[in-house]
């Protein structure tokens, strides 16, 4: 199977009575010879609109008063939430439930180094699930290892993505992506990536001769603001079977220490979160993959690389056509449940076309959604607005003005 014997088609063929018919959207230019013909937005049958979780409770971001005027803020943003309880470890659970889970666990780490109070179950849970998140975001900030791939595709207004893959003897993908984004970008970003029950309504799907993308995206459960459990299936060649993964996505705001939005993946197994997650169905073979996004202030340069892997570098002090840059990152291992079954040119087209085509779609209905044209992103966002994204609004302003002069001037080589 090669790039000239793929071709990408509209969704025809999603079993999910829910998700409607869909319009199409415009092609992304990434192979000029490979253009998807993209979905519609969805419009039910009755007009109703997506349904929203009460679980998505969101507390506003933490204001002071000139009390405070001597502390970082940082030390604001604690001082604040602890005047509402009653000890450091009822504050670090208080940290944590809005999602802070490295201030929470800064707080703890304390507790222990002074041997002042004995910690808790719970703050011994928070600072495992802490060791877990900044495990991923030593992976993520660090560079790929030189025998990773790296190339790098077009964006826009002279902006790259950067693309970096390894495929491992037993099948394993390893993935990393890279694009600067522009400040009024994140929030629509944040929210493409936050409604998952929409994925299937315009990520890419090729069906010509073979069958290969998202068939269906489900939430099973909404944990906190923007973490949730959710089941993607997707359409692989004949005569292999459906590939699913259940993943629980947990969001962190570590933006007023280190300036960070990160939000990590998980794969899940069945009887797992209290026998939430249920059994895969016939024919249905379940994967593992683990990874992550990581939002944070863009440096003024950037590496991108030529068509041979050849680094070089683009200034981006001016921004996007003037407006300040986040650098968005995504990483992810994936191992495909049966991996030793999957053809290696089905494997090359994926780390190739497929991550690059699906990731430039993610950007392209982001746009779509911050110009006003998503249907259904737009009115989500608006039934959630008090709830999640004004917040969302409020924590970009901090990331974007926080500390000028601690940014680094320099992306390197490595794509760190």
């Amino acid at each position: 199977m090669t790039k000239d014997t793929l071709q990408e088609v509209a969704v025809t063929d999603v079993t999910d009575k829910h998700l409607p018919l869909v319009e199409k959207s415009e092609k992304i230019e990434t192979l000029p010879d490979d253009e998807a013909e993209q979905p519609k937005e969805p419009v039910t049958e009755n007009n109703s609109k997506p349904e929203e979780d009460s679980h998505a409770t969101l507390p506003r971001a933490t204001a002071t008063n000139g009390t405070d005027d001597h502390l970082s803020v940082a030390d604001k943003s604690e001082s604040a939430v602890r005047s509402q309880s009653s000890s450091p470890q009822q504050h670090a659970a208080k940290l944590y439930a809005d999602d802070r889970h490295l201030e929470a666990a800064r707080i703890l780490r304390k507790l222990q180094s002074d041997k002042s109070e004995k910690l808790t179950p719970e703050s011994l849970s928070i600072l495992q699930k802490a060791s877990e998140m900044e495990s991923f975001l030593d992976t993520i900030k660090s560079p790929p290892p030189s025998d990773w791939k790296r190339h790098s595709q077009k964006y826009r207004n002279g902006i790259p993505t950067n693309i970096f893959n390894k495929v491992t003897p037993d099948g394993t993908l390893h993935i990393k992506v890279q694009t600067p984004i522009a400040q009024s970008l994140l929030k629509p970003l944040l929210s493409v990536l936050n409604e998952t029950e929409l994925y299937s309504t315009f990520i890419p799907r090729w069906t010509v001769p073979v069958k290969l993308g998202v068939a269906r995206s489900i939430k099973i459960s909404q944990v906190s603001r923007v973490s949730q459990i959710l089941i993607v299936t997707m359409d692989m060649p004949w005569p292999l079977p459906k590939r699913e993964v259940v993943l629980k996505a947990i969001a962190m705001d570590d933006i007023d220490t280190e300036g960070d939005i990160v939000v990590t993946i998980d794969t899940l197994h069945t009887g797992d979160e209290g026998g939430l997650v249920p059994p895969p169905e016939e024919n249905v073979v379940r994967s593992d993959a683990h990874g992550g996004f990581l939002f944070r202030k863009c440096p003024k340069e950037f590496i991108s690389y030529d068509s041979k892997g050849e680094p070089k570098t683009v200034n981006l002090e001016g921004g996007d056509c003037g407006e300040k840059l986040i650098l968005a990152s995504f990483v992810v291992t994936y191992k495909a449940g049966g991996a030793e079954m999957i053809p290696k040119r089905l494997i090359e087209f994926v780390v190739r076309v497929a991550i690059g085509r699906i990731w430039a779609k993610f950007l392209n209905v982001a746009e779509e959604v911050r110009n006003g044209t998503r249907e259904a992103h737009c009115r989500v966002i608006e039934e959630k607005k008090e709830v999640l994204y004004d917040w969302v609004d409020g924590r970009v302003s901090v990331m974007i003005n926080r500390g000028e002069d601690e940014t680094t001037t320099h992306v390197a080589a490595d794509g760190v």
